[in-house]
């Protein structure tokens, strides 16, 4: 009886190696699917990043080639569309500058963002308000594709869309103050 139950016990050891060695052989397995699968992903991820720098190369490419299409043009023969009127204000830090009555005021605000926009090849031109309190102001105007005239004030960036005698101009920009306009003297009125 001790040799059946040695016999009976060294079948169930071997039959527990068997077992042992075929789930090492599955956790072998799966950590080689695991590994091989991180790889690809990684891969993936590598090729993902190359069209993402390609991406960024093309558009970098076609920003030159509109930038280069801007200033083969001469200003006026192209109206600019508002996005493009936004681009340049946006990189334009003329709103940064102090105001000073006697050395920088409004008339210099607005030549300076007119040759901002010279420089883009868009053309705009300083308009002179007049106000009913005696006062005058200037500002900047440009014809747009997508809405036609529009005013600047470059001192803040505030974009005008429709500007006429009898206005309040401090409620158009949203100022503390009451300026009725005039009179409106501009390359297009």
């Amino acid at each position: 009886m001790i040799n059946k139950n040695k016999k009976m016990k060294q079948k169930t050891e071997h039959k527990n190696r068997i077992i042992l060695g075929i789930s090492l052989a599955i956790v072998i397995i799966l950590l080689v699917s695991l590994l091989s699968s991180l790889i690809r992903i990684n891969n993936l991820k590598d090729k993902m990043d190359i069209i993402a720098n390609t991406y960024e190369d093309e558009i970098d490419s076609l920003n030159t080639v509109h930038i280069e299409k801007m200033a083969s043009m001469s200003a006026i023969d192209y109206t600019p569309t508002l996005s493009e009127v936004k681009n340049v204000i946006r990189n334009t830090y003329i709103e940064n500058k102090k105001y000073d009555d006697e050395t920088f005021n409004c008339v210099e605000f607005s030549n300076n963002l007119v040759r901002a926009f010279k420089e883009a090849k868009i053309y705009a031109c300083v308009t002179e308000l007049w106000f009913d309190d005696g006062g005058a102001h200037a500002l900047v105007a440009i014809n747009i594709k997508d809405r036609g005239v529009i005013y600047i004030e470059p001192q803040d960036d505030e974009i005008i869309y429709d500007l006429k005698v009898g206005d309040d101009y401090c409620d158009k920009v949203n100022w503390d103050c009451e300026w009725e306009i005039t009179h409106i003297k501009s390359c297009y009125v």
